[in-house]
């Protein structure tokens, strides 16, 4: 089979849909085609109304025999016909606070239809959210309608921007100012001090009364009037105070000299008319203090008060100074000497003040040196001076001498005793002690050790006394001691002792004479006494057996070592023992042999011997039979030597038979 070609189709005019002709489908069979159909409209002609986009139509043909072949084709309609869109008419927008205007969705207000799409995307131009600006400006809009073939019509309208917003104007407070010299103020620009905000331009600001407006002291309304480029306007004002507060300008003479009457006093004079003064503004009214005709003992100071009518007022002062050329009369109290307050390196010291007198009033009393009554003097003299003034400055002196002593002597605690043992291998041992613990109530000169050895030092076995003095700043001094013992645990070194000695018997004694070599021992201090505790000395006669030997080395302390050893004496010498003669006798009567008695063997030995064993032949005393016997005897010592010796026992027969 052979499938229409695809048809690609525009919808036609106001429709969503077009009307296509399909070619008919090709086929042929070896045997005959029975049937030709499209799943389509399900005939064998797929001509017919077909909608905007894509149909695949497929194509059945089955031949006599029931076999089947199939094919497809694509049929498209594309839809190229724009929407229509209208526009609103054209309006008129009002900016805001900042002369802007954000433009909104204004597509709602379009009308628009397409051949397809019910649902039409819109898009507008500026964006929905722009923010434009400016008073009287015109903007276009612009509104396009597209539908889901990408087909697309715009249209557009015109918007003008128009500002009803008046300026917002803050004046500046109530404001109080002042005068110049010449009793006058010049009214200046407030417009500075406005806080004026307008949306949209700049606006004209207008100042009532002017600015150059001369005024005097008084209360005045300043305006302001605002109006922006579109006639919206804004009023706001505030009070100006202008006051005088410049004092009155005065001048006092300088100061005057009064002599005292008789009985130390002066009555002022009236002195206003010595003063100068003028203001700005107004007369000035003068006032004197103290008032004339006061009565004065002392320096006074005279104080001229200017006030104008504005109530502001300034003043000058000079002095009346009084003449008194007699010295006040003081008198001290006597030296004093205390001694130190406990643990305090001065002295509370309270003393009487000196007795001041004079022929007009005593003014002050002053310290100008030393301490004053109840206080802590130092140790030593601290010169005290007062002096007195009366109240025309005439003063007079005196002094006096607090002498504080330090009786009290410093502290000074020594570390605890000392009980140590030697370093080993030395006589003695290094010792780290803390120093002495010292105060005093004034200081510490010095801390010296008179006797006994430094901390850090080897101090030696046995007690070693250490004294150590302070002495405080004024030359009190206390001393103390404790005591350092080295005790000497190390016991002395054996450096030469004998190995255990064994030697032979003398030649006929029962021990030998033994030379070894003398033990020999160091100490870390020194070893005083060698003694033999045990055993016997080099050279001499040693029994047979052990003998074991004991020295001992003691030191100075008592410490003790020993070399022991054992001296052992073999008795390797046998005994010597001495047998009878050989023997012959004749049988006995009737015997075949004869009844022997025979002397037992001679035996000595150099240490201990036993009695002679028969070791063969018959005891002494028995029948020997008739021929030769050997009788051999063995002896041992206590030692395990032995020796062997024999003779021989002959019986003859001599009797004939019978």
């Amino acid at each position: 089979i052979t499938c229409p070609a695809d048809v690609v189709q525009t919808a036609d005019f106001a429709t969503c849909d077009a009307i296509v002709t399909i070619e008919a489908l090709m086929a042929a069979d070896n045997c005959g085609v029975a049937s030709v159909v499209n799943d389509y409209n399900g005939t064998d002609d797929a001509s017919d109304l077909y909608p905007v986009g894509t149909t695949v139509v497929t194509w059945t043909v089955t031949d006599i025999h029931g076999n089947v072949s199939i094919c497809a084709q694509s049929v498209t309609i594309t839809d190229d016909e724009a929407p229509s869109i209208t526009c609103p008419e054209d309006m008129i927008e009002f900016v805001g606070a900042a002369c802007e205007f954000i433009i909104p969705d204004y597509t709602a207000l379009a009308v628009a239809a397409d051949n397809c799409d019910l649902d039409l995307t819109f898009t507008q131009i500026p964006a929905i959210g722009t923010e434009i600006f400016g008073s009287g400006t015109e903007h276009i809009i612009e509104i396009t309608a597209t539908d889901d073939a990408g087909n697309a019509t715009t249209c557009s309208f015109l918007i003008s921007l128009d500002d009803v917003i008046a300026p917002s104007i803050t004046c500046p407070a109530d404001l109080t100012v002042q005068v110049d010299t010449n009793c006058e103020f010049v009214i200046p620009s407030f417009e500075g001090d406005l806080i004026v905000v307008e949306n949209c331009n700049d606006p004209m600001v207008v100042q009532t009364p002017a600015a150059g407006t001369v005024v005097g002291p008084g209360s005045y309304t300043i305006t302001f009037d605002v109006t922006d480029e579109d006639g919206n306007a804004s009023t706001c004002n505030f009070e100006l105070t202008v006051e005088d507060d410049l004092a009155p300008v005065i001048t006092c003479p300088g100061d005057i000299t009064e002599q005292l009457v008789e009985d130390c006093t002066h009555t002022l004079l009236d002195y206003t008319g010595l003063v100068e003064a003028f203001d700005n503004c107004s007369d000035v009214t003068l006032t004197q203090l103290p008032a004339p005709g006061t009565v004065i003992n002392q320096n006074t100071t005279i104080i001229i008060l200017a006030q104008d009518i504005y109530g502001n007022s300034s003043s000058c002062n000079f002095q009346i100074l009084l003449e008194d050329t007699i010295a006040p009369v003081i008198t001290c109290p006597a030296d004093i000497a205390v001694n130190n307050d406990l643990d305090a390196c001065g002295a509370v010291v309270m003393y009487d003040l000196p007795i001041t007198s004079d022929n007009c009033t005593v003014a002050d009393l002053s310290l100008v040196e030393g301490l004053p009554s109840g206080a802590e003097f130092p140790v030593g003299e601290t010169t005290v001076t007062y002096t007195v003034t009366d109240g025309f400055g005439n003063q007079t002196s005196c002094s006096f001498l607090v002498t504080v002593t330090d009786t009290q002597l410093p502290e000074i605690t020594c570390p605890n005793e000392m009980v140590l043992t030697n370093d080993l291998g030395v006589c003695g041992a290094m010792v780290v002690y803390e120093l002495p613990a010292v105060s005093d109530n004034c200081g510490i000169e010095s801390l010296t050790m008179l006797e006994g050895l430094e901390s850090g030092e080897t101090f030696p076995v046995g007690t070693t006394y250490i004294e150590y003095e302070v002495v405080d700043v004024n030359g009190n001094a206390l001393t103390c001691g404790f005591n350092v013992t080295i005790n000497d645990n190390e016991a002395p070194v054996v450096t030469v002792c004998p190995e255990n000695i064994e030697v032979d018997n003398d030649e006929a004694e029962c021990g030998a004479i033994v030379t070894y070599v003398l033990p020999e021992a160091t100490d870390n201090c020194e070893v005083t006494a060698v003694e033999l505790v045990q055993g016997l000395e080099s050279g001499e006669y040693f029994p047979q057996g052990t003998t074991t030997v004991v020295w001992s080395f003691t030191d100075a302390t008592g410490n003790q070592s020993l070399c022991t050893f054992d001296v052992t004496v073999v008795d390797a010498e046998a005994p010597i023992m001495t047998c009878p003669q050989d023997i012959t006798v004749p049988n006995n009567t009737g015997i075949c042999g004869a009844f022997v008695d025979y002397a037992l063997p001679v035996v000595s030995d150099n240490c201990e011997v036993n009695s002679p064993l028969l070791l063969d032949g018959i005891p002494s005393g028995e029948l020997f039979p008739v021929g030769v016997t050997q009788v051999t005897f063995v002896v041992n010592d206590n030692f395990g030597n032995s020796s062997v010796c024999s003779f021989t026992v002959t019986v003859e027969d001599t009797e004939a038979p019978v």
